[in-house]
Formats: structure tokens, sequence, C-alpha cells
């Protein structure tokens, strides 16, 4: 009987530890949610601390926020079954609902905010799968070495495909090869030869570069900037490529102005175009309408600059802005907008001017930026983000800022005809404006600029001469 009444007490005993494992469980679940909070929160601050934020840290972030909102919300579901069930620990329940609620609430929240800053943004899926060989990406080979003068090999169209192609997108095209330029853009296309091979020093691996296009109304890039991330010297580069220069289309096997690559293949030709004439690497990009700057600039407070005498007789009579005084300025969005796209305000006004003058703009904002209270951020990222098509994920996005903010990048500006030689003219059925100058080596300036003391010229130095011709 003894024996009897020992195995029911057991039995009992059992029972009712069972009956409490729901309130133990929820409150497992929800020590996991914390701990991995404690985990992000730790991490977010030993990188503050390094400045080490970029990224790696924002994609694991993010995902933790997640996963803890989720386990959150596991725990709060077990607290709530355990009020139903007999016999549980409904202290413990109580308290893991209040904390996994919170918990919810605040990883809610961060999401929210992430997605309502960077949902917006028109992602490029499509292009983000494309094959480095459909974007004509080169890379040195094993030994480091760049050839220049070796282009990948692309089929491509011939000149009645071509003009059938341009017929049926209404582009402003014209098929044009070597022959059409005068003899002296031709000299200038062959001007230099390499003495040696040109080699990069694998520490360049630390430095990305990516396109940044400002569309005209007719859809082609009137602005074209390369955007080096220098991680070796922490520093940002915005190279201005002159919209007029006279490049090679690989796909269509014919000559056109660079402008002309995004109107005619979008993104892909664009990219692929500037990677093949110029010997580059890019994968990402990112696309911005010009006249829709004018909204950014507005939400930073407008743009500081200088403007001279033409500058401010062109923005009167050409942008009907007025008040404008010589010396600085704060330009409004309107103002910014005519300022960076303002091509003659003098008969002694040039391309690489006009293309300082975009440069200046971003520069401006960039710092206009830093001088915003941090609750407009949410805003103005939405705003920026709402205008932009691109290659990157928001966290990408999220990440690069993160890392030159914390990281202290300076920014560095140049346009690549400032300091090249060209030949500026006339020419073609249509006779319009080009650029010409030879193409590998300003690919060659180009690698000098990105990647300093990395990067080991072929080339013999070349100075440039004072009385070179103008860009109109």
């Amino acid at each position: 009987m003894e024996q009897k009444n020992t195995e029911v007490g057991r039995y009992e005993a059992q029972t009712r530890r069972k009956k409490g494992t729901m309130g133990w469980i929820a409150f497992g679940v929800l020590l996991l949610s914390l701990c991995l909070l404690l985990f992000i929160g730790v991490r977010s601050v030993y990188g503050y601390l390094n400045h080490s934020i970029g990224t790696e840290l924002v994609n694991f972030a993010t995902l933790g926020a997640e996963v803890a909102a989720a386990l959150a919300g596991l725990a709060v579901i077990l607290s709530l079954i355990t009020f139903f069930l007999p016999r549980q620990k409904k202290g413990l329940a109580v308290f893991s609902l209040i904390v996994a609620l919170l918990i919810v609430g605040l990883a809610g929240t961060v999401l929210y905010f992430y997605h309502y800053m960077f949902g917006a943004i028109d992602y490029d899926a499509e292009f983000e799968q494309l094959p480095e060989e459909e974007l004509l990406i080169i890379q040195p080979d094993d030994k480091g070495e760049v050839d220049f003068e070796v282009k990948p090999e692309i089929a491509t169209m011939n000149q009645e495909e071509v003009e059938e192609q341009i017929q049926l997108q209404e582009l402003e095209w014209e098929f044009l090869l070597d022959q059409h330029i005068p003899e002296e853009g031709q000299a200038m296309m062959n001007s230099r030869t390499p003495i040696r091979p040109s080699t990069l020093h694998p520490d360049a691996a630390g430095i990305e570069n990516y396109l940044l296009f400002g569309l005209d109304k007719a859809g082609a890039s009137d602005v074209v900037m390369v955007l080096s991330m220098d991680r070796v010297h922490k520093k940002i580069k915005l190279i201005s490529l002159a919209r007029d220069s006279y490049v090679r289309i690989p796909e269509w096997g014919s000559y056109t102005k660079l402008a002309y690559a995004y109107s005619a293949g979008q993104a892909k030709m664009a990219v692929g175009t500037v990677n093949y004439n110029y010997m580059l690497n890019i994968k990402d990009y990112i696309t911005v309408e010009i006249e829709e700057i004018e909204q950014i600039v507005d939400l930073v407070g407008g743009v500081e600059v200088e403007l001279d005498a033409n500058e401010i007789w062109y923005m009167n009579n050409y942008g009907g802005h007025y008040g404008l005084k010589q010396g600085m300025n704060l330009l409004d969005g309107a103002e910014a907008v005519t300022y960076s796209r303002m091509r003659s305000s003098s008969s002694k006004d040039t391309e690489a001017k006009r293309t300082g003058r975009q440069r200046e703009v971003l520069a401006s904002m960039f710092d206009k930026a830093k001088e915003i209270p941090v609750t407009d951020y949410p805003e103005l990222l939405r705003a920026g983000m709402d205008l932009c098509a691109t290659s990157f994920e928001s966290n990408e996005l999220l990440g690069m800022m993160m890392e030159t903010v914390m990281q202290g990048y300076t920014l560095e500006s140049y346009a690549l005809i400032d300091i090249i030689e060209f030949w500026a003219g006339k020419f073609g059925p249509r006779n319009y404006m080009y650029l010409v100058y030879d193409l590998d080596g300003a690919a060659d300036t180009l690698y000098k600029v990105i990647y300093e003391e990395l990067y080991v010229s072929g080339y013999p130095e070349q100075e440039l001469k004072p009385d070179r011709p103008a860009a109109p």
C-alpha cells in the first residue's frame, strides 16, 4: 500500500511538472530573443568604437532584429497559450508576455523605419543577376597585369541592323566609324603606346568602383560619374566622364557619344560600355533623373556654390533665376539643377567646368545632409531612394553610408578631360560635337586616380599641353 502511494505521488509530481513546462518554454524562447538582441547591441557598439560599421554589420543587424522579433512573437503566443491550460505557472507567463511584447514593439519599430527609408528604392534585381561577361568586366591577370589594348571579344551587329534598331527606338544616334573623324582627332585616338605591362597590386581589391548616371528627359545620361569607394586610403572619389566622349558601343560595333549608351540599352549597355572603353570592373550603378534632384536639394536645405558673373548671367537668362550675387550663393533645387546642367555661360566655358559644377552640387549636398537633424533622416532617405534606380540592395547602400561616415572618408573629385589630352570638334552626318581622346590612355589615367600607388603604369609619362583646345 505504501509503495502504491509512493508511485501515485511520483506520478502526480511528474504531471505537475509537465503542466508547468509551457511557461518555461515561453521564457526560454524569450531568453533566446534577449540574448540575440544583446549580441547585436554588443556587436554594434564594438563596430562603432572601432569604426568598422559597414554592409556586413548592417546585414547582421537587420537579419538579427527580424529573428529576434520572430522569437519574441513566438514567446507571446506560448505565453498566451499558458493562460488557457490548467496548472501552468501564470506568473512566469505574464513576465514573458510583457517583455516579449516590448521586444516585438521595439524591433518592429526599428524594422518599420528601416523599410520606410529604403522601401521605395527601385531595386534592379535583373541587373544584379547579370554575369560578368555580359557587363564586360575587366580584371587583371594572375600576375596583376592589365593590358589596355586587349578588349573583350563580343559579337557585333552590322550597320543595317544597328540603323534598324536606332529607327525602332527613335534614338539620336548615328553610325560612326573611325574614318568619320578628322585627321586631328584620329591622331589623338592613337597618341599613347605602352612601353611595358601595367600592373595592379593585390591590395587594389580593397577599392570598388560604381557608376552614377543622371538622366535627361530623353533618357540619355547627361551625367556619368565613376564613384570609387577606396577602403585602402579611406576616400570617396567622384570622377566625371564627359557625356560627349567618343566611345565604342561594343554590342553595336560603332561609335557614338557616351551619353547615348544609356538611352539605347539602359543600365546594362551603359555599364558595359564604360567597362569596355575604360577597362574597368564595375558591377553596380545608381541612376537618378536630373530634374528630380531638385527635390533632394530642397530637402537638405539647398546647396552652396560659388557663382561668377557669367554663370549669374546664364542663370538669369536661361533659368529665370534672379537675386543671385557673385560669390557664394545658397541655391534651391530648381536653381541647382539649372547650375549643374549649364553648358555655355561664356565663350570660355568648358565641359570640364560643367562636370565640375555637377560634382560641386553633389559635394555640397553631402555636406548639407550632415547638418540636418537626425529626425529628418528617414524622410530624406526615403525621398532620395524613391528617385533612384539601382543594382544595390538597401542594406548595401546603408552599410556604405555608415562606413563612409563612421570611418571619416574624405571626398575627392576629378574630371577626366581635365587631366588628359583630347580633341574637340564636330563631325559625322549630323555634325554633332564629340570629344576624342586615346581611350587606352584615358583608362591608364583613370587607374592612376583610382588606385594611386597600387597601380604601376606601363605608359610613358605625358605632360598636358597648355594650349590644348577647350571642350565647348
